[in-house]
This record gives C-alpha cells, structure tokens and sequence, in this order.
C-alpha cells in the first residue's frame, strides 16, 4: 500500500514533468532521481496531518485541472523576476493578505533555523540556494523565494497545520531544515550529515 508521502511524490512528478518554462523544458524535469530524493527529505520529517492536508491539496486541484508546481514556480517569479510575473498574475489564484502573513511567518520561522545550518555545515549550506530574497538572480533562486513561491499553493487548512508544526519544532529544539537535509544526506548515501558536508568539503578543494 502506498504511503501518504509515495502518493505525493507521485502527483508532484506528473505535475512537475509537465512545467512549462519561459524557456522551454528545464533539464531537471529529465531528472526523476534527483526531484524525488529532494521531495522526500522535505515531506518525510512532516507530520502525517501535515502530508495528508497537502495530498488533499494537490488532489482537489488535479480534479480542478490546476498544476499546483506550475503555479508554484511562477508565484516565485513575483520576487525572481517581477516584470515576467506582470505579464502572467492575472492567471494565477490570487493571494489572499492573510495567507501571505501566514506563509512569511513559516519562511521567517524556516531561515532562522537555517542559520544554524550555515553554521554548522558550511559546505552544504554553499551547495545549496542561498538563504534570502536579495540573493535572487536570474540562474538563482533563494530559499526564501522558492519557499514563499511552494507554500502559496498551499491551501490555508495546510499553511495552518504547517504552521503549528513549525511552533511544536521550535518549542521542542528540532532544526526542521536540518532534518530535511539530514534525510537528503541518508538518501544519498551518507551516514551523516556531518560526513555529507565532509565530502563536499572535500570535493570543493
């Protein structure tokens, strides 16, 4: 029997490989490993409540006819590339002020956690998207970007779910982007993330 995560991974991909791009298809849709990998370190540390709601999600918008990833990407462009995003706004779902509030209270929440990754895993951390806004470019997007771009196609029965466990993760000391990573590192084969930033340490010489 699938699991709720399996069951995501697989409507995310079929949305994914679907994208349509400014230019054209991008090499990373080509790349099914990678994006579930990816995905999977992400929902895997949530808790079921949390995955469930976002399989409604993308489930009620499937039935819609709606790509929740497409959407997703090009609510990034709002802060990536805003006259891009002039051009396509009018197509998207609106986005309500108070789901706005909510999701910048979860990327806020997110990046100071981040920071400690920083610290910690210096070389994971450079692998990776930088942290902020002002760090976006044109073959760059931040984390916070992307995350804002991700969580407003969530819907708010999700964003609230999410964010009480954002509360719960900060109230019990657990680093949620430092588990998300620590999943990715175990995926790839690494006992650690302490021994995945110590390969890219190396592989950076």
């Amino acid at each position: 029997m699938e699991s709720v995560v399996d069951r995501i991974l697989g409507l995310e991909w079929m949305m994914f490989d679907m994208v349509q791009g400014i230019s054209g298809r991008s090499p990373c849709q080509d790349d099914e490993k990678t994006f579930l990998i990816t995905r999977r370190s992400h929902f895997a540390i949530l808790p079921e409540a949390v995955q469930q709601s976002y399989l409604e999600d993308l489930l009620e918008a499937d039935a819609r006819g709606h790509n929740l990833l497409t959407e997703k990407y090009a609510y990034m462009m709002e802060f990536a590339s805003p006259e891009e995003f002039e051009k396509i706004k009018d197509y998207l779902p609106a986005v309500p002020d108070e789901k706005r509030l909510v999701v910048r209270d979860i990327v806020r929440c997110h990046l100071a956690q981040y920071e400690e990754v920083c610290k910690r895993y210096p070389h994971v951390a450079s692998s990776g998207r930088p942290a902020t806004a002002d760090r976006d470019g044109e073959e760059t997007v931040s984390i916070e970007t992307y995350m804002t771009g991700e969580l407003y196609t969530y819907s708010m029965r999700t964003l609230l779910l999410y964010t009480s466990f954002m509360e719960d993760a900060k109230t019990s000391g657990i680093n949620v982007p430092m588990r998300m990573l620590e999943k990715q590192a175990f995926q790839q084969g690494f006992s650690s993330l302490d021994a995945f930033d110590t390969f890219l340490g190396s592989t950076s010489l």
